[in-house]
């Protein structure tokens, strides 16, 4: 018996030693790390250590000698400075502004002006010089691509004997000829103290690639990242709007590009609410109508949106001044839609609004079928102006595919509820998805801006009375004084 246990015991023994040398034994400490070939791409020149932690290639994971930590590295920190220097010093952008810039960049190609797209941490003067004659690489800081790779590359044949790839050119580049100077000027006086919002703000309109959230979120986190940073080296300096207000001056347009001011084009009217109205957050804004916003090229399809007022991103909130819409204007004589089947519908809310906004009588309908791509012709018949610029407090018409029509008809109605300086704007109206009629819900959507070619098939148009007609609007007193 003795015996058999003893060579029972040998044989268990065997298998045990067999089964380890196979299958090695994991600590609970290490981790398997699965490889991303497109966090790879990402990184561009960075690689990843067991802990997950980010460092430059030929690095110790640990701490360097000049105090470096994460991924804000020697040569990242010379550039943010670079960046701080030009940006904040000479042109007045805040250190969180500037911190969202650079995490957009540290995503993108490391904070390195020699990056090339597709050479992820091969960046090299050879290849910045074979990527200048391929305009679809993005190339440099912002990863410049099609005609804005073409003007960093003019640029720096005029400048830099070509080389395209140095810091201070591209830095210069960016404030002073590239198409997307307008918007970057526009992004930084709206720029909050929030650096990861910062990042998203600059990636949505002035990068505008295609990104994935898990991206998106990359960005941020390396803008906080870099804040970090920046506010121990005391770079943490306030907006100068007077000095940001400078950037761009003899920028480049190009099609659908923010390259000039709009200034002249501007026109406010305050209009008046309750004082039973200020003080609500159930939508609108600071109650100026009559702003209005350029022609720039773009594609005037809603390209975000479907949003209830507490839904909308801030960044989109912040430009709507619309007047908050008063249910009550919905109740007043003259409103049939609900009797004709129509309650919830987008012309029942331009109706009502028009209503609230002007001191006019405004239509319903001309004695024909109203859709909502003709209410512009309804309301010119009766005096209205129209406009092919996007004008605050103003109604709009549209025809398939633009402002968020379907079809035509019935195309589709509503408000312009607030203007971007680049040419993008917000737009109010009923029966959109998630809240189609007979939902009485306004929606907002955004749209890019207002193509050159629309016609008939996209118009804004006045209330009755024209601007004269805006309750508490600058011409009141004439009115009076006229009586």
């Amino acid at each position: 018996m003795t015996r058999e246990v003893t060579i029972y015991t040998k044989l268990i023994i065997t298998f045990l030693l067999i089964i380890t040398s196979a299958f090695p034994l994991i600590s609970p400490n290490e981790t398997a790390q699965a490889v991303n070939s497109t966090a790879i791409d990402a990184q561009h020149g960075c690689v990843t250590n067991d802990s997950g932690e980010e460092k430059e290639d030929g690095e110790e994971s640990k701490e360097s000698d000049d105090g470096d930590k994460g991924n804000v590295t020697g040569k990242k920190k010379k550039n943010i400075k670079t960046m701080y220097k030009v940006l904040h010093e000479e042109h007045g952008f805040s250190g969180e502004m500037i911190a969202g810039i650079a995490g957009n960049w540290d995503a993108e190609g490391g904070i390195d002006p020699l990056a090339t797209e597709g050479d992820s941490g091969n960046f090299s003067e050879e290849n910045a010089k074979k990527a200048s004659g391929d305009d679809s690489v993005g190339i440099g800081l912002g990863q410049w691509t099609f005609e804005r790779h073409t003007l960093l590359v003019d640029y720096a044949k005029d400048k830099n004997d070509g080389k395209w790839w140095e810091m201070d050119v591209q830095m210069e580049f960016m404030l002073e000829k590239d198409s997307g100077a307008e918007t970057l000027k526009s992004v930084g006086k709206d720029a909050t103290d929030d650096p990861g919002e910062n990042a998203i703000t600059f990636h949505d309109e002035w990068e505008r690639s295609a990104d994935t959230n898990s991206m998106k979120q990359r960005r941020k986190e390396s803008a906080n990242e870099i804040w970090e940073f920046m506010k121990k080296e005391g770079m943490d300096g306030k907006k100068d709007t007077e000095k940001i207000d400078k950037v761009g001056g003899s920028s480049d347009s190009g099609e659908g590009e923010s390259s000039a001011s709009t200034n002249g084009d501007v026109e406010e009217i305050s209009a008046c609410g309750t004082e039973e109205d200020k003080g609500k957050d159930s939508g609108g804004g600071d109650g100026k109508v009559g702003e209005s916003t350029k022609v720039n090229g773009k594609s005037g399809e809603v390209t975000e949106g479907s949003w209830t007022w507490d839904e909308m991103p801030k960044k989109y909130k912040k430009h709507v001044t619309i007047p908050e819409f008063d249910e009550e204007f919905l109740d007043k004589p003259g409103n049939n839609f609900p009797s004709t089947g129509n309650k919830g519908q987008c012309t029942e809310l331009t109706w009502a609004y028009m209503n609230q906004l002007h001191k006019g009588k405004q239509p319903t309908d001309d004695g024909s079928v109203t859709d909502g791509y003709r209410v512009h012709e309804v309301y010119e018949k009766e005096g209205a102006d129209t406009t092919d610029k996007p004008t605050v407090g103003y109604g709009f018409s549209s025809s398939s595919p633009y402002a968020g029509a379907a079809a035509t008809p019935p195309g589709h109605t509503g408000l312009v509820a607030g203007v971007m300086d680049d040419g993008g704007f917000i737009l109010v109206s009923y029966n959109l998805p998630p809240e189609p009629a007979p939902s009485r819900e306004p929606i907002y959507s955004y749209v890019d801006g207002m193509p050159k070619d629309a016609g008939d098939d996209f118009v804004f148009f006045s209330g009755i009375e024209g601007k004269k007609g805006v309750k508490g609007g600058g011409d009141e007193k004439k009115e009076k004084d006229d009586k």
